[in-house]
Formats: structure tokens, C-alpha cells, sequence
């Protein structure tokens, strides 16, 4: 059961940061052992933040803490390293392990160090160390959606480190410092200004590297934050009385726009051909449930799909067999589990109307929609008339 903590950081939640769309979460080791080695390991590697040695570092951790996760312990590092990097430890029970670098600490001050930390914290908190790798991924389409998956934890674990700081100004620097590497001495901080680069890509019709990288373009990162501090979500943890600008809703749907923009909506358009293949495999996984394709079935395939394509289905099954439709629909299946949760629905409603129309028995069909529902990860109630 998800703690106090947890379930405050849990409102801040993406929605396209979703542990049901992860689907392939890994196992993560999180034995007495294992944390006991870890514990030792940074001990020895690293330098502890304790507040007799580091007190302004100290006081830092300890404010986080206190903010945003009471209930827990905070064990908190130093590596030396002069390359820009945190990391939260997942631990078992009320413990969480901390470690920044030397040349992260050293590039923000003290309130934008309480972005990062609480960015982290929110990764360790959302459960982002169970999602999958890119690398385990066993198709292309598949590797897009982690990676879009890992971006949108990036925007969830942004508004944890922005209520941490509870400073925009701060968080902002915080961001546009981990995107250019430059200390103060080079910013004279100006968001509007940065804030056209973001147009400036939108309007060009986005690049690669927004579909590729497993960090939202910084701009993008700035004006999901821009958008967070007018929403609900962050009045209710701010207790703002006033009404908000933007409900939680439109946050997500901006944001989501916005992340899809700078690839020029090219997963979108990706997605929605494997969601076109899964419908397909689908119906026809439906049609064939009851050992044969009947004469009405296979009208509504060429109304469905067309002349050319209904008849490839029949090609399909007289050379392969039934039993190697259901293959195709479980692969194509695959690729859908990882996209947002819109695709996944309309998908399932599509194949739910299709399946009133199937012939065969009702718990034949039915199981066809169980499998579907267990692949892609909903939770719906199938009923059929």
C-alpha cells in the first residue's frame, strides 16, 4: 500500500506517465541485502551529507525531506565527479538514497539544488526505476514508446522537484542549467526569450532527437512547468483558495501537445498505424474465434478495411490456419501495451463493437477481449449482449 508520501507525489503524476502503460516493468532488487551493499558502497565511494561537515548542503536535504517526504529517512551523498549527475537509490521501507556530483552541486545554488533533489525524489517515488530500457525493448515501435515513456516521467518528476523548491524562478534556472552546463556568470535569465526556441522548433515541424531522447527538449521541460505553476494540481499542494487557470486535464493535454510537437508528431503517426495492425488482427482474431470466417464476417471485413485488404485476410487464414491470426493480434498487441492510455481504450471499444458482431459463441469472443485487455493493460469489465 502506497505511504503518505506516495500518495501526495502521486497527484503530481503525468498521466502519460503511467505504471499500467509501462508494462514491462523490471525487477528492481530491493533485499536487506542489497541495500546493505549499496549502503556500503556509497560509504566507501562517496562522502556523506551530515550537516556538521556541509551545513548549508544539510539544511538543504533536510528542508526536501521534510517537504516532500516526511515519513522517510534521507540518506544523501557527494560524488566527486565534475560531470552533472544525481540519482535516487530505490530502497526498501521508509529509507531513500541520494547522490550528486561535485560539479552538480557546484553549478546551481542552494534553492536550485532543491529542484534537482526533489526532481529525483520524484523519480524514486513514481516508481520510474521499474520501467523498462530502451535496449529491452523487442521492436522499434516499442523502443519509441519507452522512450516517450521515460520523457513523460522526466515532466512528473519535474513538478515533484518544482513543489520541492516551491520557487519558480529557481526551478527554471534549475533546468536551463542542466540543458546548457553554464553557471550564473553566463545567464541573464529571460524565459520569454528562451521560450521562442520552443516555437521556433514547433514551427519548423519538430527534429528526430524529440523521439529519440529520453529527456523532453529543455524548452519543452520549461513550459510544462510554466503551464504547472497555473494548474490545479499545483494550487491543491500549494493550498491556493483561487481558482486555477488550468484544470489537471488541460495541463496534461498542453503538455502532451507539446511533447508530441517537438517530433513533429511523428510517434503519434507511428502509434496509430500498429493501433491500426492490432485492430485488424483483432477483428479478424474475433471473426475466426468460432473456427471459420462466415459470409457476413467477411463483408464486414471488406466494409471495414476494403476489397484488397479483406481479401488478404482470406489469403492469410487458407495458407496459415486460425490459430496463426491469433499470433499476429498477440505481436501487434505488444507494441500497443506501452502507448498512452486514449489509444488503448479506443482500440479496445472498436474491437468491443466487433465482437457483438462476431459469430461464435459469447465466451469464445470474450476471451478473445480477456487477452486483450491483459496484453495492453486496461481494466475494463467485458460485457457482451
Amino acid at each position: 500500500m502506497p505511504d503518505f508520501s506516495q500518495k501526495r507525489i502521486e497527484l503530481l503524476r503525468f498521466k502519460n506517465d503511467s505504471l499500467l502503460s509501462a508494462g514491462l516493468q523490471r525487477n528492481v532488487a530491493d533485499s536487506e541485502e542489497f541495500q546493505r551493499q549499496l549502503k556500503c558502497n556509497n560509504l566507501a565511494s562517496s562522502t556523506r551529507i551530515v550537516s556538521k561537515i556541509f551545513p548549508d548542503l544539510g539544511k538543504v536535504m533536510e528542508d526536501v525531506r521534510q517537504r516532500l517526504i516526511p515519513d522517510y529517512t534521507l540518506d544523501a551523498y557527494i560524488q566527486n565527479s565534475p560531470e552533472m549527475q544525481a540519482c535516487c537509490f530505490p530502497g526498501t521501507g521508509q529509507s531513500v538514497s541520494i547522490a550528486l556530483t561535485s560539479g552538480l552541486i557546484q553549478l546551481h545554488s542552494l534553492d536550485e539544488l532543491r529542484f534537482v533533489i526533489g526532481h529525483e525524489l520524484g523519480h524514486h517515488l513514481l516508481g520510474h526505476h521499474a520501467y523498462p530500457e530502451p535496449d529491452e525493448a523487442k521492436s522499434q515501435v516499442e523502443n519509441l514508446n519507452i522512450l516517450a515513456l521515460k520523457r513523460a516521467g522526466e515532466i512528473s518528476a519535474d513538478r515533484v522537484g518544482f513543489v520541492a523548491v516551491n520557487d519558480k524562478d529557481s526551478a527554471y534556472k534549475a533546468v536551463l542549467k542542466l540543458a546548457t552546463g553554464l553557471p550564473d556568470k553566463y545567464i541573464r535569465f529571460d524565459l520569454s526569450a528562451y521560450l521562442d526556441q520552443a516555437r521556433e522548433l514547433k514551427n519548423s515541424g519538430g527534429s528526430e532527437f524529440g523521439l529519440m531522447s529520453t529527456h523532453p527538449v529543455c524548452s519543452t521541460r520549461m513550459r510544462a512547468l510554466l503551464w504547472f505553476d497555473m494548474s490545479e494540481a499545483y494550487y491543491q499542494w500549494a493550498c491556493r483558495s483561487e481558482r486555477p487557470p488550468l484544470s489537471r486535464d488541460l495541463l496534461d493535454k498542453r503538455v502532451a501537445k507539446d511533447l508530441a510537437a517537438v517530433s513533429g508528431f511523428r510517434l503519434s503517426k507511428i502509434n496509430k498505424e500498429e493501433a491500426d495492425s492490432a485492430m485488424f488482427w483483432g477483428v479478424l482474431s474475433l471473426f475466426v474465434s468460432d473456427g471459420h470466417l462466415s459470409k457476413d464476417e467477411q463483408a464486414l471485413m471488406r466494409q471495414t478495411f476494403g476489397e484488397e485488404t479483406a481479401l488478404d485476410a482470406l489469403n492469410f487464414i487458407r495458407d496459415n490456419g486460425a490459430d496463426a491470426v491469433i499470433t499476429k493480434f498477440e505481436k501487434a498487441l505488444r507494441s500497443v501495451r506501452l502507448m498512452d492510455e486514449e489509444t488503448k481504450e479506443a482500440l479496445y471499444q472498436d474491437l468491443e463493437h466487433f465482437a457483438e458482431l462476431a459469430g461464435g459463441e459469447i465466451k469464445v469472443r470474450e476471451r478473445v477481449l480477456e487477452r486483450t485487455l491483459r496484453q495492453i493493460q486496461l481494466d475494463r469489465v467485458i460485457c457482451l449482449g
